[in-house]
C-alpha cells in the first residue's frame, strides 16, 4: 500500500547563499553556451518547473489511489468479517 504506513520524513528543502549564487551561476552559463538571455533561461527553468508540478501531481495521483484502493480492500475484508458474524 504505498507509502500508507511508512512514511519517510520530508526533506526540509530551503535555499542557501551557496545554492543561490550557484543558481545566478547557471543561468548565466546556459545562457552565453546556447546564445539565449538570461531571461530565456529563467523561462525555460520555469516550464520545467511547471512540468515537475504536473508530473508530481500525476505520482502522487497514483499513490493515492494506491493507498485508497488498498483502504477499500481492508473494509471490504471487515465487512466480510462482520457479516460473517451475524
Amino acid at each position: 500500500m504505498g507509502t500508507l504506513f511508512n512514511q519517510k520524513a520530508r526533506p526540509n528543502f530551503e535555499s542557501l547563499r551557496g545554492d543561490i549564487d550557484h543558481f545566478l551561476d547557471e543561468i548565466v552559463f546556459h545562457a552565453d553556451a546556447n546564445n539565449f538571455t538570461k531571461s530565456e533561461v529563467i523561462e525555460a527553468i520555469k516550464t520545467l518547473e511547471m512540468k515537475r508540478t504536473n508530473d508530481l501531481f500525476h505520482y502522487n495521483g497514483d499513490a493515492f489511489d494506491e493507498q485508497i484502493a488498498g483502504i477499500g480492500y481492508l473494509i471490504e475484508k471487515f465487512i466480510d468479517l462482520f457479516e460473517a458474524t451475524i
